[in-house]
């Protein structure tokens, strides 16, 4: 984070270009906030490159295959745990559990 802040957009369906579109339109009218950049998550190694993630609505039953196929799910259930994390409506379910207290 010392060269600003990453954030992460879930790309594996639902809204997510819309997402990244208004983000980056939306960054430089931010009054002195810390260059952001954003990127596309699909992968583990695109998630470790974030500070804080935003999961767009979908399907969730759709969202969850997708990242299970991809061998996402179980890094997405750590990081939501201890990293900044915004999920939209329909994308609550698939996270409500994992960002529970022990």
């Amino acid at each position: 984070m010392a060269n600003g802040t990453t954030i992460g957009v879930l790309a594996l369906q639902g809204g997510f270009h819309e997402h990244l579109s208004l983000l980056r339109k939306a960054a430089p009218r931010l009054p002195s906030a810390p260059p952001l950049t954003f990127v596309e998550v699909r992968t583990p190694q695109h998630l470790s490159q974030c500070d804080a993630l935003i999961i767009p609505g979908g399907e969730s039953t759709t969202i969850s295959l997708v990242a299970t196929q991809s061998g996402l799910m179980e890094p997405l259930k750590e990081f939501v745990k201890w990293v900044p994390t915004l999920t939209l409506p329909s994308s609550v379910p698939l996270f409500a559990a994992a960002s529970k207290p022990a």
